[in-house]
């Protein structure tokens, strides 16, 4: 099984967030690859690359892990000089929220919380499952759930947004960006048609 949380947040969200989260449980963040077969720690979720093209783009890009108690396997693949943090690591991936000035890209906070060995399904350690919850939780009450995008928002992506900020649903490169397009609520009455 698996958790995941889409949001559209901005660098200053992100960096929000991860205070909180540092703050109230422990989170440290290493990088999903490494030179070496463990961790390769980072101080920032922040990425100066993109899916977007402007020269000043930044993207997220970090695993999530419990300080001092991560239960982290890497592996080497074949013709490739760094170590890929594997499935079976106790690990909240945080990627996405591409962000040029005019556009900014979904994001996502994912984690599994077992992993397949052969045909038997691992559940993982108790310990992190509950961790990660409080995480889910957590970045949830630092964001506002919009239920039209089908994903949580944060008060600065809000406010840029509503200056004429672009959301987009997916960027990929070589590909026009498909902008989000609120749903509409399906509750709503339709506009009374003109009495003649």
């Amino acid at each position: 099984m698996s958790k995941q949380l889409y949001m559209y947040a901005l660098p200053t969200d992100i960096e929000r967030i991860i205070a909180h989260l540092s703050g109230k449980l422990n989170v440290a963040m290493i990088r999903s690859t490494s030179p070496r077969p463990e961790p390769n720690w980072t101080d920032s979720p922040i990425r100066r690359d993109s899916l977007l093209t402007s020269p000043q783009s930044t993207s997220v890009d970090c695993c999530l892990v419990p300080g001092g108690s991560a239960r982290l396997k890497f592996k080497n693949y074949a013709h490739q000089s760094v170590w890929h943090l594997t499935d079976d690591s106790e690990f909240i991936s945080l990627s996405g929220c591409d962000f040029d000035g005019k556009v900014l890209v979904r994001g996502r906070f994912y984690c599994q919380t077992d992993t397949l060995e052969g045909e038997e399904i691992i559940p993982k350690s108790l310990d992190f499952v509950r961790w990660a919850d409080r995480v889910f939780d957590l970045a949830k009450k630092n964001l506002k759930r919009s239920r039209e995008l089908d994903a949580y928002v944060g008060a600065d992506a809000l406010a840029w947004e509503k200056e004429g900020g672009r959301f987009a649903s997916l960027a990929l490169p070589g590909q026009k960006i498909i902008f989000a397009v609120p749903r509409r609520n399906k509750t709503a009455l339709p506009p009374a048609s003109g009495r003649g």
